[in-house]
C-alpha cells in the first residue's frame, strides 16, 4: 500500500492542475465561510447563530459537502489523466497489473477524503470557538459524530467520479456526465417516478442517499434562537426564511451509512471490472 501511495503521489504532485485544483477548493470553501460569518440578516448575525456550537458541527460539513461535488472533480481528472496520456498502458506493459494501479487511485482518494475530513474538522473547531462564549469539553464534541458521515460522503462522491472516469475515459464527457446526474438526472428520475407512484424507492437513489449524509441544518430555529425567540411562541423575527424551506426532515444515519457504504463498494466493483476487461 504504501508503495502504491508513493507511486500515485509522484505522478499527481508533478500535475500543476491538481494541485492548482486542491488550491481551488481550499480558497472557495475558506471563503464561503469567511462570507457567512461576515453576513447578518434583519440584525442576526450568521456567524454567531449559525457556527457556534454544537450548531457548527451541522453546518460546517454541510457547507463542506457541497465542495465534494469539486473534489468528485478531481478524481475524475487524476483518474481519466492515466487513459488521455496513456500512462495507464504504459504502466500495464511496463509489468504493473490494472487492479494495482487502481488500487493507487483508491488509495489517493482516500488522502483526499482525509484532507477534506481535517480542512473541515479544523474549521469547524476554530470557527466554533471563536462564536461559542460558554462551551465545555462535552459541549465541544456535541455532534462532531457527523465528521465521520462526512468522510464517507467525501469518499463516495470521489468514488463515483472515479468510476465515470474509468467507464467513459474521457475527462470531458466525464465531467459533463458526472454533474449532469449529480445536479439534474437523478433529480428528474425521482420526480417522474414519484409522480407515478407512492413507493419509496427514489430515498434510496445514490446522490439522494449520499448527499443526505449532511442533512440540510434546521436553520430557521438555530437563527431563532440565536434572536432570542422560539417558533413555539410566534414570534420568529423576520429572516427571510421559511420552515419549510430550510428544515428538512431527520435522516437515520445507521440507514444511509451502510447504504451509501455499499455504493461505495459498487462503485469500486465497477471501477475495478472496467479497468480490467475493457481494452487499453
Amino acid at each position: 500500500m504504501k508503495k502504491l501511495l508513493q507511486i500515485e503521489w509522484l505522478k499527481q504532485s508533478s500535475f500543476a492542475g491538481f494541485n492548482v485544483l486542491l488550491i481551488i477548493h481550499f480558497f472557495l470553501f475558506a471563503l464561503t465561510i469567511l462570507g457567512v460569518s461576515a453576513a447578518s440578516t434583519n440584525g442576526v448575525s450568521l456567524g454567531g447563530a449559525l457556527f457556534k456550537f454544537p450548531n457548527a458541527w451541522s453546518v460546517v460539513p454541510w457547507i463542506a459537502s457541497w465542495f465534494n461535488l469539486f473534489l468528485g472533480l478531481i478524481a475524475i481528472i487524476i483518474t481519466g489523466n492515466e487513459f488521455s496520456y496513456k500512462t495507464f498502458r504504459q504502466q500495464v506493459l511496463c509489468g504493473q497489473s490494472r487492479s494495482n494501479i487502481i488500487s493507487g487511485k483508491v488509495i489517493m482518494l482516500g488522502v483526499l477524503s482525509i484532507y477534506a475530513f481535517i480542512l473541515t474538522f479544523i474549521t469547524t473547531s476554530v470557527v466554533g470557538l471563536i462564536y461559542t462564549t460558554d462551551y465545555d469539553l462535552v459541549s465541544f464534541w456535541d455532534g462532531s459524530e457527523i465528521m465521520l458521515v462526512y468522510f464517507v460522503q467525501t469518499f463516495a462522491y470521489m468514488a463515483m467520479g472515479m468510476m465515470i472516469s474509468t467507464l467513459i475515459r474521457n475527462n470531458a464527457l466525464s465531467i459533463v456526465l458526472y454533474l449532469c446526474y449529480a445536479l439534474f438526472v437523478e433529480w428528474i428520475f425521482r420526480l417522474i417516478i414519484n409522480a407515478f407512484t407512492t413507493s419509496s424507492i427514489t430515498e434510496f437513489f445514490p446522490i439522494k442517499i449520499i448527499s443526505n449524509l449532511t442533512p440540510l441544518p434546521d436553520f430557521l430555529n438555530m437563527l431563532t434562537s440565536t434572536a432570542g425567540m422560539t417558533i413555539e411562541g410566534g414570534g420568529a423575527p423576520n429572516v427571510g426564511l421559511s420552515q419549510e424551506a430550510f428544515v428538512s426532515p431527520p435522516m437515520d444515519i445507521s440507514v444511509t451509512v451502510p447504504i451509501a457504504i455499499a455504493y461505495i463498494a459498487i462503485f469500486l466493483f465497477i471501477t475495478y471490472y472496467s479497468a480490467n476487461k475493457k481494452n487499453l
